[in-house]
């Protein structure tokens, strides 16, 4: 379940949840439990600071006056009141007073302390929580030495807590389920007050109780309605599983519905849309290249067929032969173009189209490529304008002549007698432009678009006449975006063409061009190459 979308989303949603809820609950917890902690210890504060003033060796102040930032006397009305002291009396069976162990007057002849501790008053309110047996109170006072003074039960069994020797130092602990408030009073005693804490320990966990149980109600309510959103929310992914699942070879053309998908999936939808449109497209340009290629080669074939089949009939005049010989050799020429110019496609294809990149002066590439042509252009009376600046380029000098030697001879093949061949290469920036024009019979302009496609020739007759497979361009813009190069192609219809060839040029030239020797023209006028458009 935790491997699919829906359960991880589920999944992170339950830790947020326990995260969220935990938090909150912990704290509100938390919170209301050191908030009563707190009453706790004030309560207690004030007991205990009342019960340490008994124990100072002046004598009360009257009863209307108070000494100037001084601490409350049991003595002053304004006291009594307030923590509503009892008048003095000798009724004390509340507390429990403890035997005089040496314990001499005070200083400068004041009270002992246990004649002070004989003397204490408690405090109406301190006396009637003493009685209820709800509400547990304890006190106890001890001497500097150590020894109990008073307490509120005969055999207290209270630790006498340690605090250091300063007057009015405090501290607080907590026993078990009894809270404790000491302080350092008068003449070293040590007062302490405490309180039993159960009700309040109670209360808190019926609180912690609540807590659980609406976390729990919440979490239950967040992971049903997780449960509902993720499945409205992952419903367009099984439009598009479906969607893709239908799509097959033989039905390239479903697509996904974007009406279905107008959420942030509405996006992958257009995405896969996209890759469907296109992966359509390359089957289909893959069934046309074959069928393309099956045709051009059926033709070459047949021709190789027919003349064996011929000269099998019966005996031939050596001549006969020759021409025999001639006519397959021929159909196994054009074989070979096609099958170089298969091979390179195939290669560019699937990426294994290797460059061997060097340095290499593209203005005497281009010279020698166009001074291998120029028999071919004199013979068909076309005449070579070449206007050449010097450029240096990184590519691969082998796959650049092709390049070059292709746009020449298309150039030459598809102009009109008398016509003119321009060659013009120039820089501009880091672009080294090589562009081809000529006189001859121009492209339509419908058919512009399609040039560079494979086996897609204008006049399919006079491209076969010419010896032009269809492969030609598209080998052309093969290699020039090898190179990171771009090639575009401007005609007009019987005026002539513009093929317009930009690649990138290196910072600094370094190294010489291949030369190209006369005896090579041969074996690229054999190469795929040669195509015309």
């Amino acid at each position: 379940m935790f491997r699919s979308i829906r359960g991880k989303f589920l999944g992170w949603l339950s830790i947020v949840l326990l995260l969220v809820i935990g938090g909150f609950g912990g704290s509100l917890y938390l919170l209301v439990r050191q908030s009563k902690l707190g009453e706790i210890d004030s309560d207690l504060a004030v007991t205990a600071q009342v019960l340490a003033e008994n124990f100072r060796t002046r004598r009360p102040p009257p009863h209307n006056s108070r000494k100037k930032g001084g601490m409350p006397e049991p003595g002053d009305p304004e006291v009594r009141e307030k923590y509503r002291f009892p008048p003095f009396h000798d009724d004390r069976k509340d507390d429990h007073r403890f035997e005089s162990r040496g314990r001499g007057p005070g200083p400068r002849g004041g009270p002992s302390l246990d004649e002070l501790a004989e003397r204490l008053e408690l405090p109406e309110s301190l006396r009637r929580r003493l009685e209820d047996e709800g509400d547990t109170h304890d006190y106890a006072i001890w001497s500097p030495e150590g020894a109990l003074l008073r307490a509120s039960r005969p055999d207290p069994n209270i630790p006498r807590p340690e605090l250091p020797q300063e007057e009015g130092s405090s501290a607080t602990r907590q026993r078990g389920n009894l809270r404790e408030y000491s302080l350092r009073g008068p003449r070293g005693t040590v007062v302490l007050a405490g309180k039993s804490i159960d009700r309040e320990i109670a209360e808190v966990r019926r609180l912690l109780g609540y807590l659980l149980g609406a976390g729990g109600a919440v979490l239950a309510i967040g992971l049903v309605g997780g449960w509902f959103i993720s499945k409205r929310a992952l419903r367009p992914i099984g439009a598009i599983s479906a969607a893709a699942e239908e799509i097959s070879v033989s039905n390239l053309d479903r697509r996904i519905d974007l009406e279905a998908t107008e959420t942030e999936l509405g996006g992958l939808a257009r995405v896969l849309n996209s890759a469907f449109g296109r992966l359509q497209e390359s089957i289909a340009r893959q069934a046309r290249f074959t069928a393309d290629a099956s045709h051009e080669l059926r033709t070459p074939v047949s021709v190789i067929l027919a003349q064996t089949s011929m000269a099998r009939r019966k005996a031939r005049s050596e001549e006969e032969y020759r021409e025999v010989i001639e006519a397959c050799h021929a159909a196994a020429n054009r074989m070979k173009s096609l099958v170089d110019g298969l091979m390179t496609l195939a290669r560019t294809d699937s990426g294994e189209l290797q460059v061997r990149s060097s340095e290499c002066d593209f203005r005497q590439l281009v010279d020698e490529c166009s001074g291998l042509l120029e028999p071919l252009a004199v013979e068909k009376g076309i005449a070579l304008r070449r206007d050449l600046a010097e450029a240096t380029i990184e590519g691969d000098g082998e796959l650049l002549v092709q390049l070059v030697l292709n746009f020449l001879q298309n150039a030459i093949r598809y102009n009109r007698p008398g016509g003119e061949v321009r060659i013009a290469l120039r820089v501009e920036g880091s672009t080294a432009i090589l562009s081809v024009s000529d006189t001859g019979i121009g492209i339509p302009a419908e058919d512009l678009p399609r040039i560079f496609d494979r086996f897609y020739r204008v006049d399919r007759a006079r491209s076969s006449r010419e010896g032009g497979t269809g492969l030609g361009l598209a080998i052309a813009k093969a290699i020039i975006e090898a190179h990171g190069g771009t090639l575009s192609c401007e005609s007009t219809l019987s005026v002539g063409s513009t093929f317009t060839a930009r690649l990138p040029m290196p910072e600094s030239p370094k190294l010489p061009p291949p030369r190209l020797e006369p005896g090579d023209s041969g074996r690229k006028k054999s190469s795929g190459m040669k195509s015309p458009a």
